[in-house]
């Protein structure tokens, strides 16, 4: 119950305390690693420096991250346009086998439905079995 009520301010706690750590471990001590190492007796030369340093790391960073993501994108853009062709080709398959089920349906002299249906299946399996054998050599 006591939990309950304090569940929404400990997770913005802990969304600052994470960002925070985050933000000392990975800017702000590097910013000052450089600021301390640097060579120049003035503060402000000694700002310029460390911020010409972590300029340069964090540049280097975005670009190699911008490569990666790049790299990453192209790939799922390919595996998209595949899948997408797939997709389209069994569209148009399924739509041949439905058309030449048609016409062997429309143009089969029974009476029945159901011996329209027969006739069109045999005709279409045989036809399209022969496509798949064929398929199969090839």
């Amino acid at each position: 119950v006591v939990l309950d009520r304090w569940i929404g301010f400990l997770k913005v706690a802990w969304l600052a305390v994470y960002t925070m750590c985050q933000f000392n471990g990975w800017i702000l001590l590097s910013f000052q690693s450089s600021y301390v190492e640097s060579r120049h007796f003035s503060i402000l030369k000694r700002l310029q420096q460390a911020a010409i340093e972590n300029g340069v790391f964090w540049g280097v960073v975005a670009v190699l991250f911008s490569v990666f993501l790049l790299v990453v994108l192209d790939r799922w853009i390919g595996f998209l346009k595949v899948a997408w062709l797939a997709v389209y080709t069994m569209c148009q398959f399924n739509g041949w086998i439905l058309l030449s089920f048609q016409s062997s349906y429309v143009e089969s002299r029974h009476f029945s439905i159901l011996k329209r249906l027969q006739q069109a299946a045999i005709e279409n399996g045989v036809f399209w079995g022969v496509v798949a054998v064929l398929f199969s050599v090839f």
